[in-house]
């Protein structure tokens, strides 16, 4: 089986291409980015330069794999930014993917649900995706869920949490500097490991279960308390009642991986598993607390190995 990536040089393409080099039926990996790469001891990756948003270069990523899964995607930047990559470049893919391969995985994102206060908790995959305008991230995978069922109705998407771990550091990153405190109006969200969404991709693309939306996350729930404990910081209880839906972007800048997921922190979006578990049978490694604590290791070292 030859597998076809783009974006594989971000924090969930570098585990999942990990992930493809240990499983014994992908015979190749083909992946696409606009800057070379080192595979290093990824000797099944061929590295292939390229934009999503120049159609001859997609299609003839595609017209050579099996399979392809799209995981390029600009998440900081200006809203026309990110609407020209995003959506132009996706459906570059998806029509490229219509024309030369048997199977397409996308990853869209919890945050296509939107942060409705009518949304169901917890979320399951039959609550439509609608997105939220207030937060061009979230609007765009919402947006993009639809150009895919025109493009390719039969693809697999998986609909992660945030992803954090050891190589998916930006929720950290994207904190404000200490000794800002983080208002925290006790809204649960959820953390999944890249390495367990890496899974899931690899089982996607092999096949496994029906075509169709799959929600990733790992068990249990934090809040922004226990984020501000894990990396030395403090934070003080706010009633969500009373927080205005700018409030945590504020004191946040330019955070989607944070202030858009909890919807600046009134909404909850923590989603139910059980289908990726029973069709998929995906068994994430790592729960929400134990991510946390791997990515905040991570940082610790390297910020040990830099003094």
């Amino acid at each position: 089986m030859i597998v076809a990536v783009t974006g594989p040089t971000g924090e969930l393409g570098r585990a999942f291409l990990r992930a493809l080099q240990r499983d014994g039926e992908i015979t190749r990996v083909l992946g696409m980015a606009r800057r070379p790469f080192d595979p290093g001891d990824l000797t099944k990756l061929e590295y292939r330069q390229g934009d999503v948003l120049d159609p001859e270069a997609v299609d003839a990523l595609a017209r050579d794999a099996d399979v392809l899964v799209h995981l390029a995607f600009i998440i900081l930047g200006g809203r026309d930014e990110t609407r020209t990559v995003n959506l132009t470049g996706s459906r570059n893919v998806f029509r490229a993917a219509r024309k030369h391969v048997g199977r397409l995985v996308y990853t869209s994102s919890v945050a296509a649900y939107g942060f409705h206060d009518d949304n169901p908790q917890p979320l399951t995959e039959e609550v439509q995706p609608r997105g939220s305008e207030r937060f061009y991230y979230s609007a765009q995978k919402a947006e993009l869920e639809a150009v895919l069922h025109e493009e390719f109705p039969d693809a697999y998407v998986l609909r992660p949490c945030i992803v954090a771990g050891p190589d998916a550091r930006m929720l950290l990153r994207q904190l404000p500097p200490k000794p800002l405190l983080l208002p925290d109006p006790g809204t649960p969200f959820q953390l999944v490991h890249h390495d367990d969404v890496a899974s899931a991709l690899v089982a996607a693309a092999k096949g496994r279960g029906a075509p169709g939306a799959y929600n990733l996350a790992g068990d249990g729930t934090i809040t922004l308390s226990d984020l501000a404990r894990a990396t030395g910081r403090l934070a003080f209880p706010i009633p969500r009642i009373l927080l205005g839906p700018a409030a945590i972007a504020a004191a946040l800048p330019l955070v989607p991986t944070l202030a858009q997921w909890v919807n600046a922190g009134r909404t909850p979006v923590v989603m139910d598993t059980a289908k990726a578990r029973r069709e998929l049978g995906w068994r994430p490694r790592y729960d929400t607390r134990e991510t946390l604590g791997a990515l905040v290791s991570a940082e610790q070292v390297e910020r040990g190995a830099d003094d």
